[in-house]
């Protein structure tokens, strides 16, 4: 398993796509566990998530068909990175609002978490399909 690791590692384009998915998973995992104990600490917090999470959820559901449209039609790399940089936007607007304010905002914690929760549902196929164009065959277990 290590010596799969090491061999991997050593692909310029797999390496990218590794440190990629780390990053974001770190990003994700904050987004992901914060914002809701965030939201759940404002009055009508819970009420609030659980209302936004379902229509979020909703949405996605009635996207999916054509986020997989973008996926099939346009360049994986393209959706990757427009995914990318603009949840990198949209992060840093929210910041600066925020730090701009002192405080954080209902609307400002919804943004980024509907907006990961959407983003999430272009990305992760996008990056898939991604991998497996740049990656030789014999090498997506290891990438996996």
């Amino acid at each position: 398993m290590l010596l799969e690791m090491v061999t991997i590692w050593s692909d310029p384009k797999a390496r990218l796509i590794l440190t990629g998915n780390f990053l974001l998973v770190v990003g994700a995992g904050i987004t992901f566990m914060a914002v809701p104990w965030l939201l759940i600490q404002r009055s009508n917090g819970n009420s609030i998530l659980g209302y936004s999470n379902a229509a979020v959820t909703l949405l996605i559901l009635f996207l999916l068909p054509y986020f997989g449209k973008i996926v099939d039609r346009y360049s994986r790399k393209r959706v990757v990175l427009v995914y990318l940089g603009s949840a990198v936007i949209v992060d840093a607007l929210i910041v600066a609002v925020i730090l701009g304010q002192g405080s954080t905002e209902t609307w400002e914690l919804l943004t980024v978490f509907c907006f990961g929760s959407l983003g999430g549902s272009v990305y992760y196929p996008a990056q898939f399909a991604l991998s497996q164009e740049v990656i030789a065959p014999d090498r997506y277990d290891s990438l996996s």
